[in-house]
C-alpha cells in the first residue's frame, strides 16, 4: 500500500539541508511544495521534481521515495520564466 504523499516522514540529504541554509530557503516552505506543488514532474533516476511560486520566485524541489520516506535532494529558487509555461516541455503536470 503506497502512503498518502501528506503523511510520509520527509528526511533531507546533507546537500539539501545545505542548500536550504545556502539559498535561505526553510523546510517548512520546501514541505508545502512536497505536499501542495503547482506541478510534479518524474526526473531521471526516479526522482521527482515538484515546484511552486512563492512570493514571486518559483521554488523547484527534488526528492526520491525511499523505504515509505520522503528524501529531499536539493531545492533552489528560480526565475518562473525558466521552467514556466513557456517551457512546457521541460516540466509536466
Amino acid at each position: 500500500a503506497c502512503l498518502h504523499i501528506s503523511l510520509m516522514e520527509i528526511e533531507y540529504t546533507p546537500h539539501a539541508d545545505f542548500n536550504i541554509a545556502e539559498r535561505k530557503l526553510n523546510k517548512n516552505t520546501i514541505e508545502s511544495i512536497i505536499k501542495n506543488p503547482d506541478k510534479v514532474a518524474e526526473s531521471r533516476y526516479g526522482r521527482r521534481v515538484t515546484q511552486k511560486i512563492i512570493n514571486g520566485k518559483l521554488v523547484r524541489v527534488v526528492y526520491r521515495e525511499e523505504n515509505g520516506k520522503i528524501v529531499v535532494i536539493t531545492s533552489y529558487p528560480c526565475k518562473p520564466e525558466r521552467y514556466g509555461d513557456k517551457n512546457e516541455n521541460k516540466i509536466r503536470s
